[in-house]
């Protein structure tokens, strides 16, 4: 079963009885040790005899397919579990190098993340500080509209007008340290969380 015939009679697996015939013929001519002078004539035409026989006969050649696929498909799988072995074994150039690759990413991230660890907690601490301005902007904003009503009324009570703007001023400076301070708040707090997502 070591000879594979088909390749001996140069025919495909899938030959007619024909083909394996003409195939014969024409080896024949080349190879019987009655045309043939040379020492190995009679060895190489016991071969092509014996692959004709075995694949003319339609009971022999069933018979050696099934053996010749068994063999073939277990000397694959061998050869597939083998390599396999061979590629992932600790001695293996291709996985030491991949080894080598992985503990390299990992020793350069946990090297990035041990030099912006001091960024993160600064923009912890300000996102903190921001927090803590919102509120006393919020309790600022809150007095600044109840002077500046104080005022208004005061200012219109004495019937002097050109004095109105000074009520608005407070009301505009209370509305826009509210909305700049929530505005960096909420900046420190997306940067963060961008921070920690992308690093950590």
């Amino acid at each position: 079963m070591n000879n594979d015939f088909y390749r001996i009679l140069g025919v495909n697996e899938s030959a007619t009885k024909d083909e394996i015939k003409s195939a014969y013929r024409n080896l024949s001519k080349n190879y019987h040790p009655d045309v043939n002078p040379s020492s190995n004539a009679a060895f190489v035409f016991s071969l092509i005899k014996e692959a004709y026989d075995n694949l003319y006969d339609d009971k022999r050649r069933l018979t050696y397919d099934i053996g010749r696929r068994t063999t073939h498909n277990t000397y694959a799988t061998w050869k597939k579990e083998t390599s396999d072995q061979q590629s992932y074994s600790s001695g293996d150039p291709i996985t030491k190098r991949i080894s080598l690759n992985k503990i390299g990413k990992i020793l350069f991230a946990n090297v990035i993340k041990l030099i912006c660890l001091p960024i993160l907690l600064f923009l912890v601490l300000m996102d903190n500080l921001f927090m803590l301005l919102c509120a006393i902007t919020e309790y600022i904003g809150g007095a600044l509209i109840l002077i500046s009503i104080i005022i208004t009324a005061t200012t219109l009570y004495n019937g002097d007008f050109k004095d109105l703007w000074m009520p608005l001023l407070i009301l505009t400076i209370g509305g826009v340290s509210t909305k700049l301070a929530f505005f960096l708040s909420t900046l420190i707090s997306d940067l963060r969380d961008k921070f920690i997502y992308y690093i950590y």
